[in-house]
């Protein structure tokens, strides 16, 4: 379908929605209003809780640090850059990634590019999260969501410009980190404007040992305008250009050389307390991704390959909340989007003639759905929560190449339709005046990726296997329990949380012994399949203590496990792993130390010849000052990371490539905003 001609039909049902529903009435952020029992981390909240004062008083941190300090979230890291969310055990396709809720898809299938890699903490709003079926307001979903929102530009009373800039540098890569913004207002047009530049060198280990090819380079540029129609009324613009040149990932065979995402969106928002649409906010949004695998920086490689690749995403969504009809709170989302994904192979043999494979043929995916959410206050003491989501998918194969290319594995349906649904109920009951639990049930489902339908001989590092995508595979589903504690005291928060999930047709990758690996060193093929079953369950804890006001304490620990139907551990379960941080705050001054640990992995996947992680602790100590005088803000902070040096590694690195070694990172930050 000619993308123009869908540009066009999402432009109109924008306009046509929004006109319905703002008759009766709408709103400002629908992202903050669908509440999805999600954790939300913003400036505001940073200044009360401690589990993100990493990102407050570590200016340098990348995106995926911030992420890292979230409950639920790990990451899965195939270098220094483009670290991958896995959100209680599940990842890629399993879980929802938004920007500002619109959905991006990676153009690389090594998943290099996860989509939090084009915000900067210099543009980062807010991130949202949500667990389980409850994360389905993005989309359906099996293991939750997390949505990214960009910051905004401020209507400031006195209308007076707003600047800072943020500079820092880390020793053990030799990485320097700069950005800054520009906030501009009058009474009805806003507009902010932030740039980022950072470049980092190979990072060292624990013992000073270099990794090649894990060094980076890249610019992000983000630029909002607002313009305040009327009392009920406000348009925003939005476009983001990210670009990154030699990426190194030390644990795949390949680098990225170049990498472009571009990223625009027009919304339309409208509110009016009074009527019964009490607000609404309509986007429609367009993004593409570019995306070239590179091998020229590597010695000794037995065969030149290009590997570019590339994807298009247009989409339109409204998000409504409507007027509190006795004791019901209703919400909801309807949303249309159309992803475009294509990636190529060239081989370049000696003295032969080039050879040229599509990994990914020309595939799209329609995908249409509609979410609902009502919060029923039963009486003082009890509350039920109920969300509901249902989708329909169209993935066609759009390529004759590709076509050809799949004719030597027979005839297959290369037009697949996908009904998914997604259900959560919620019940909460005020046991005592710092006491409260919730319980919940929920049943998920989500349908294969294109790269588990179309893929072609994609070759996966983790196991050393070439893999064939699966044109029957049926759709993911899965029943959720989850029971969760929470005590709030004077001094003190406790959280804690425990899940199971059981998930039937769990796909993953399964040996054929008959195909023969096309990549130099592979162990075989493997196709993507549906096993019986399998069970995900873990619990995340989080504690937190104020001895004074100038002392406080946090710890957070998380846990998932995982298996299959035959009992064997899933690939990349993180084992438990804890954080406990102090800090000390007086008079501007702040010191923070910090001690992160794990336990030993010894569950591990014999399949994917996963080998056992050992346990680690490291320490980290952040000190900083801030004064502020006259509308000037200087803050200067500093770090050491691992401050004994530690050789280590996580289970989710990828060929047991070790982490950083000791690092010392300074960063100064400044903001003026004329009183």
């Amino acid at each position: 379908m000619p993308y123009k001609k869908i540009w066009y039909i999402f432009i109109i049902k924008c306009c046509c929605f929004t006109t319905a529903l703002a008759q009766n009435s709408v709103a400002d952020s629908a992202i903050k209003k669908l509440e999805l029992n999600e954790v939300i981390v913003c400036e505001h909240f940073l200044q009360q809780d401690d589990i993100f004062n990493f990102y407050r008083n570590n200016k340098s941190a990348t995106t995926e640090e911030i992420l890292l300090r979230m409950p639920g979230i790990s990451l899965i890291r195939r270098g220094s850059y483009g670290m991958e969310p896995m959100l209680r055990g599940y990842s890629a396709g399993q879980i929802n990634l938004t920007l500002d809720g619109m959905k991006i898809v990676g153009a690389c299938t090594d998943k290099m590019d996860p989509v939090n890699i084009y915000v900067e903490p210099a543009n980062l709003q807010s991130l949202q999260v949500a667990t389980g079926a409850s994360g389905s307001g993005m989309g359906s979903t099996l293991g939750g969501g997390i949505n990214m929102a960009l910051k905004e530009p401020e209507f400031l009373c006195n209308n007076k410009p707003y600047v800072g800039f943020n500079s820092g540098y880390n020793t053990v890569n030799r990485s320097t980190s700069n950005s800054l913004f520009l906030n501009l207002n009058n009474n009805k047009i806003a507009w902010r404007i932030s740039g980022a530049y950072r470049k980092a060198d190979d990072y060292k280990t624990g013992g000073n040992l270099i990794v090649p090819f894990s060094g980076y380079e890249k610019t992000n540029v983000a630029t909002v305008i607002i313009w305040q129609v009327s009392e009920k009324h406000s348009l925003k613009a939005d476009y983001l250009d990210d670009r990154g040149w030699n990426i190194g990932f030390p644990a795949l065979t390949m680098d990225v050389g170049y990498a472009h995402a571009t990223i625009a969106s027009f919304t339309h928002t409208f509110q009016n307390d009074k009527s019964f649409f009490k607000e609404i906010k309509s986007k429609a949004y367009f993004n593409t991704i570019k995306h070239s695998m590179d091998d020229t920086r590597r010695p000794f490689v037995p065969m030149h390959m290009d590997m570019p690749g590339e994807s298009k995403t247009m989409g339109y969504f409204s998000e409504f909340n409507i007027k509190k009809i006795q004791k019901h709170k209703l919400a909801g989302r309807v949303d249309a989007s159309h992803s475009f994904t294509l990636a190529e192979m060239t081989m370049y043999p000696q003295n032969e003639p080039s050879m040229f494979m599509l990994t990914l043929p020309d595939n799209y995916r329609i995908n249409t759905g509609v979410f609902l959410k009502d919060d029923i206050q039963i009486d003082s003491l009890q509350y039920l929560t109920a969300s509901s989501r249902v989708d329909r998918m169209l993935s066609v194969m759009d390529s004759d190449f590709g076509k050809k290319q799949w004719s030597v594995f027979g005839t297959f349906p290369l037009q697949r339709v996908f009904y998914t649904s997604n259900f959560q109920l919620a019940y909460s009951r005020i046991l005592s005046k710092s006491t409260s639990v919730k319980a919940g049930i929920g049943y998920a489902e989500r349908a294969p990726t294109p790269n588990e339908l179309y893929g072609y001989y994609l070759f996966n590092r983790l196991d050393n296997f070439d893999y064939i995508g699966n044109l029957l595979l049926e759709k993911e589903q899965a029943k959720q329990a989850e029971i969760e504690l929470n005590i709030v005291q004077k001094r003190t928060l406790l959280q804690a949380v425990v899940y199971y999930h059981h998930i039937n047709n769990y796909i993953l990758g399964e040996l054929n012994s008959s195909w023969v690996a096309m990549t130099i060193g592979a162990r075989g093929v493997k196709s993507y399949t549906n096993l019986p079953f399998a069970r995900i369950y873990g619990g995340d804890f989080t504690l937190s203590y104020l001895f004074n006001k100038h002392l406080e304490h946090i710890s957070t620990a998380k846990i998932t496990i995982g298996a299959d139907s035959d009992g064997e551990a899933l690939p990349q379960m993180p084992p438990l792993k804890c954080l406990h941080a102090f800090k000390f705050k007086k008079k501007g001054w702040f010191v923070q130390p910090e001690i992160e640990w794990t336990l030993p992995q010894y569950r591990n996947s014999a399949s994917f010849g996963e080998m056992e992680t050992n346990a680690y602790s490291i320490f980290n100590l952040r000190m900083g000052y801030k004064f502020n005088t006259r509308g000037h803000i200087v803050h200067f902070s500093t770090s050491v990371e691992n401050i004994t040096d530690h050789t280590y590694r996580e289970h989710l690195d990828f060929s047991a490539v070790t982490r950083p070694g000791r690092s010392f990172i300074f960063n100064l930050s400044y903001s003026f905003h004329k009183p």
